[in-house]
């Protein structure tokens, strides 16, 4: 029987990232049918439809969904649309899969969540960190050590974002994710740029996690690299991750790497493969590929909405300049 696969969407992380997962998604498993993708503008849905081999192309989404009847739903809209289209998506019981943040905040995101509950329609949040390879690395190394301290440094070049909390939410979730458990309280710190107040300003959280232990995260938006590299201190132990990074400017750290090290010894130093395949090495394959396995074997995928709102409400915090962040559990 065949898996009919829509997208909504076809702008450009679309493109780069989540068209070429499904085309390889499809040429794997050949019951799959890349049925159809939806995109305002008829230019842009036509070119994605030929480019990574869907059957047709619209530019009305309900007309779509009524006539195609997929199995599974793509998301890949502009963040203040999310919530609308997620919401028409999981009350019509269609497995959906959208990008993050799944809200702009704690209420747009319990909403969702809420519908969720209601309609029980299968669904996951699409942080491509994730799936990484490096990042699923790093947990197999991370088994049976606890870390002390973590450290998650997130670097970009020339940033001038009005909004910069919708990028901040990847190393705020990431660190979370990594480390397996909830923040308890962060202390926020917020330096513009002395010389050009255009600029994002530096931003550092001190944090605090629910089991003690403790962790920084710096966001540094207008640095000389754009990188990101996360550590975890344990006892007499350490692990260090690179991770891949291929935007507009490039990466420095090619398809990343890993280090384990216990009482002063490299016990491994492993280099992730090395790939001109964005969608790959960056995790967007990765996430599609749960989603997609999931909703055909009848298994709730991971990363759902509800595993991303704390996520969400310290992005916020970033958004509105708060000073701490305290725990709603």
């Amino acid at each position: 029987m065949s898996f009919k696969i829509c997208s909504i969407g076809c702008g450009d992380m679309s493109t780069i990232g989540h068209g070429p997962s499904f085309r390889k998604y499809a040429e794997e498993h050949p019951e799959v049918t890349l049925t159809a993708c939806c995109d305002l503008n008829p230019d842009k849905a036509e070119l994605y439809r030929r480019s990574f081999g869907f059957e047709k192309a619209y530019t009305d989404m309900d007309r779509m969904l009524s006539e195609e009847k997929p199995d599974a739903v793509s998301l890949v809209v502009p963040v203040e649309l999310t919530k609308p289209l997620s919401t028409k998506l999981l009350r019509a019981g269609i497995p959906v899969i959208l990008e993050k943040p799944p809200g702009l905040n704690r209420e747009e995101t319990l909403y969702l969540m809420e519908i969720a509950a209601q309609t029980g329609t299968p669904h996951q949040v699409a942080f491509n960190r994730r799936h990484m390879p490096v990042i699923r690395r790093f947990l197999e190394l991370r088994q049976n050590r606890e870390g002390q301290f973590w450290q998650y440094d997130f670097f970009r070049v020339n940033r001038r974002d009005r909004d910069f909390s919708t990028t901040s939410i990847h190393g705020i979730d990431t660190l979370r994710f990594l480390a397996g458990k909830d923040y308890r309280h962060i202390d926020f710190h917020y330096y513009p740029n002395p010389h050009d107040r255009t600029l994002v300003p530096d931003i550092t959280l001190d944090c605090e996690f629910v089991d003690g232990s403790v962790g920084r995260i710096t966001f540094a938006p207008a640095s000389g690299i754009c990188a990101e590299r996360c550590v975890m201190h344990g006892t007499n132990q350490m692990i260090s991750a690179s991770m891949p990074y291929h935007g507009i400017n490039g990466s420095m750290d090619g398809a990343g790497s890993i280090l384990l090290a216990e009482n002063n010894r490299i016990v491994t130093q492993e280099q992730m493969p090395e790939t001109d395949e964005f969608f790959l090495s960056n995790g967007f394959y990765g996430e599609n590929a749960h989603f997609f396995d999931c909703i055909r074997a009848g298994i709730r995928p991971t990363d759902d909405i509800a595993s991303g709102l704390q996520s969400v409400e310290i992005a916020e915090c970033i958004r509105k300049r708060t000073a701490s962040y305290d725990s709603h559990i």
